[in-house]
């Protein structure tokens, strides 16, 4: 995340609050609904659900870990110093990751 595969390409400078990683593409309306808010207990199709709000540390979280998986083998690893912000106020109650475009990225571990 942040970072493309492609040798040459620039890295993301901005702001990412969360991830989430679904089984199918989602209508206009489905993210209309969920945008700006934490996603319910259960919801059809998630797969991945990174919130980016640890606060502190290189871990990112899957929130949609089933009961007896390890969760270090579904987390993400923050890359280079991106920098944890507290909650954006009126956009969103998560907190988020700043990028500044020079090195930082998050990896993800591959889908199973």
């Amino acid at each position: 995340l942040g970072k493309s595969s492609k040798s040459g390409d620039s890295l993301l400078r901005g702001r990412l609050a969360e991830v989430r990683i679904f089984s199918a593409a989602r209508t206009a309306q489905e993210l209309r609904s969920t945008m700006n808010r934490a996603l319910p207990e259960e919801v059809s199709g998630l797969l991945r659900y990174y919130r980016l709000d640890e606060g502190s540390g290189t871990l990112i979280v899957d929130r949609r870990l089933p009961a007896g998986q390890d969760a270090a083998a579904r987390a993400g690893q923050l890359r280079g110093a991106g920098q944890r912000l507290l909650p954006m106020p009126l956009r969103s109650t998560l907190g988020a990751l700043a990028f500044d475009g020079s090195g930082n990225a998050v990896s993800l571990p591959t889908l199973r």
